[in-house]
């Protein structure tokens, strides 16, 4: 005879987004299980190198993520396994988070069994019974054989819909017409890197690299940015106020000071341009996603 388990909240999936489900249906009183089908939780975050976390804020900076997902990233601090939320030298987005992901496995089932949550591991959902228009049980697969978990709530956090599908909800596979989707992402990690150099190849090659990279934000000095950076920008097109309006940079004094000025001249585009030359820069909060900060003095 199959075993039956029962419980007010099912989370099927252990990764980032059902660890923390169900951490916040056991805080809040809730007897919840979570099925996940590796040995460990974290899902693609600790089993498949997508990795770091992107983003917990807009474009524009602003901290939109918060609560558990937020409190992990702390404790993960503490824990020397994050440096927290840290500048996306790609620009893609905002802000990344790296973090260790065995710290990591370890830190979310630490964290799930402080909130009360049944963990069970090496089990998927394969099949799922109703009564009516609502889910009552999820057959699960183990090494140990079938069980049958019954709840009050089903919430599927598999990343794949499992068990909206095996439901007969209705799901949407892919893009419109071939339901075609994204490519796997080819990645790998590398150790002994010289950084330094990457940065200065960075630096002196902006045309090679994505266009919202935040090469300003890297650069030494303003005499560089004048010198080497922008020249190489404006070959490329990422410095046309046409395409991402423009930030005002009045050098001023000597070794590189300067002096943010939002008033150093108008051009046609209403966005103005480097004093004395007409040079645009891209604008925080403009087309180039809102990767460049207000410069300060001896930036």
């Amino acid at each position: 005879m199959s075993k039956i388990i029962e419980a007010d909240v099912i989370v099927c999936g252990g990764g980032p987004a059902g660890v923390n489900a169900a951490i916040a249906a056991g805080r809040g009183g809730a007897k919840t299980v979570l099925i996940e089908k590796y040995g460990f939780v974290g899902g693609m975050s600790t089993a498949a190198l997508v990795y770091p976390w992107m983003t917990f804020h807009t474009t524009e900076g602003k901290q939109v993520i918060g609560g558990i997902a937020q409190e992990i990233v702390d404790r993960l601090v503490k824990l020397n396994a994050s440096p927290g939320h840290v500048r996306d030298t790609v620009g893609f987005v905002h802000t990344v988070t790296p973090y260790h992901p065995e710290v990591y496995k370890v830190l979310a089932v630490d964290m799930l069994k402080e909130a009360g949550v049944k963990l069970i591991l090496h089990s998927f959902g394969d099949e799922v019974r109703m009564t009516g228009d609502r889910i009552d049980s999820v057959q699960m697969t183990s090494k140990s054989g079938k069980m049958y978990v019954k709840g009050k709530v089903f919430v599927d956090a598999t990343g794949d819909a499992d068990i909206a599908y095996l439901s007969g909800a209705p799901c949407l596979k892919g893009r419109d017409g071939d339901r075609l989707t994204q490519p796997m992402t080819m990645k790998f990690r590398m150790r002994g890197v010289d950084l330094a150099r990457v940065k200065r190849y960075m630096l002196e090659h902006p045309e090679e690299f994505y266009g919202k990279t935040p090469f300003a934000e890297s650069a030494p000095s303003a005499a560089y940015r004048g010198a080497r950076l922008l020249p190489a920008l404006e070959r490329s097109g990422f410095a046309d106020p046409a395409r991402s309006g423009a930030l005002f940079y009045r050098p001023r004094g000597g070794r590189g000071a300067g002096q943010y000025d939002p008033g150093a001249g108008t051009g046609r585009h209403g966005r103005g341009g480097f004093d004395g030359s007409g040079r645009a820069w891209p604008e925080a909060g403009a087309d180039s996603g809102g990767i460049y900060e207000k410069p300060s003095a001896g930036f």
